[in-house]
This record gives C-alpha cells, sequence and structure tokens, in this order.
C-alpha cells in the first residue's frame, strides 16, 4: 500500500539559494547509544543527494515499507526531476555515517497552490537505526534550511502519514518534534486508512492559529 503521493510540479517557484543545499551542509550531533551493534558516533554529514545515492534511496523507502516495489514510480519521478532539474526547488538530503554510508533521507519541496508552505514528501531512517537521532537530525536540517529563506519563502512546514497501527512510531516522532495534527481525511489510502497531515510553524513566535 502506497502511503506516500509526491506531487510533482514546476509551477509554482521559489528564490531559494542553491546553497543552502549545497556540499557540505553541516555536521549533525547525534546523541550516542550504547546499546545495540548499530550505535552511531556524534558526528555525521548531511548533504545534498547525488546520483550515486539513488539505490540507497530506494533501500530507505522500501526496507522501511514505505513503498511496495511495484509502487515506486513516484518515488523514481521525483528523484528524476530533482537530479534533472525540471523540478523547481525540490531538494533531497542524505545523511551519512562515518564510512560514508547513507543511512538517512529527506525529500522537501513546496506545497503547490499554498502559501509559503513546503511540504516533508519523505524522510527515512535505515531499519535498526531509529530512535538514534538520525531522523531528528534530518528534520532539524530541513526546519533550518527553510527558516533562513525568511518568511518570504517559507512560513510553515507539514508533513503527511497514515493512520494505521504501523506508522504509529512516525506520528509519535512528529509530535515529540513539536507537529500538531491538523487535519484528517479519512480512509484517503483505503478503508481503515486515513491520512494525517501534521503542521508546524517555521516562525518559532507563531502558534497554529487553530488551536
Amino acid at each position: 500500500m502506497l502511503r506516500r503521493r509526491f506531487v510533482l510540479t514546476t509551477s509554482v517557484t521559489f528564490a531559494v539559494r542553491a546553497e543552502v543545499i549545497g556540499e557540505p551542509l553541516i555536521r549533525a550531533n547525534i546523541s550516542p547509544k550504547t546499546q545495540g551493534t548499530s550505535a552511531l558516533t556524534r558526528q555525521h554529514r548531511i548533504r545534498a543527494a547525488r546520483t550515486e545515492d539513488v539505490s540507497a534511496l530506494k533501500s530507505l523507502a522500501l526496507d522501511n515499507g514505505m513503498f511496495e516495489p511495484g509502487e515506486m514510480d513516484d518515488f523514481d519521478d521525483a528523484l528524476s526531476g530533482y537530479f534533472d532539474g525540471s523540478l523547481d526547488n525540490h531538494f533531497w538530503i542524505v545523511l551519512e555515517d562515518d564510512s560514508g554510508d547513507v543511512v538517512g533521507a529527506a525529500y522537501y519541496a513546496p506545497e503547490p497552490f499554498a502559501d509559503r508552505m513546503w511540504n516533508l514528501y519523505f524522510i527515512s531512517v535505515r531499519p535498526g537505526l531509529h530512535g538514534r537521532g538520525v531522523g531528528r537530525a534530518l528534520i532539524t536540517h530541513v526546519e533550518d534550511a527553510l527558516r533562513q529563506q525568511g518568511e518570504q519563502v517559507a512560513r510553515v512546514l507539514i508533513v503527511e502519514t497514515s493512520s494505521v497501527d504501523a506508522y504509529g512510531q512516525a506520528r509519535g516522532f512528529y509530535r515529540t518534534q513539536e507537529y500538531e495534527e491538523e487535519a484528517r481525511i479519512r480512509e484517503f489510502y483505503g478503508p481503515g486508512d486515513d491520512k494525517i497531515v501534521f503542521w508546524k510553524s517555521l516562525n518559532m513566535t507563531t502558534q497554529n492559529p487553530r488551536r
């Protein structure tokens, strides 16, 4: 079951500076874990995705059950549009571990027909590293990159997910990152499977006006 459908559009263009996702981006401070065999060290690099990352990006989507193998066309289109430049202001970033392996990724872009609203279309972490701070580092980086552009470009970041139990950990993660459940579309993905939209203001002093 496809949980995420990418909205691919070139009709909305914002003046986002390319250097925001230039290489290298940041060193991500990730809290070390002493348990488990896949513990992360503190320093990992977040950078713009490159063509050689495609296999790793697809593995992140498939290994986390976000897509079935036969449902990858939209994913492939999003990657192709990013790399060939046909999708304006669509950004893929990856997080590398100390050995250079891609262990997490995110994809974000402007929400079509909205006022300075952006959508975090994809965020994924290698299974076995959930809860180790990789997702937090990625989502924080996305928020900070958008805030740097100012409110004339980005006001709000949203993220969409499923209501089924398998996505409970994801919903809990967004709440811990101070995203609020803004909307629910019943049975969007199928019977008993709602779409849930989480919302966060990129202005640190602004609260959800509906709350």
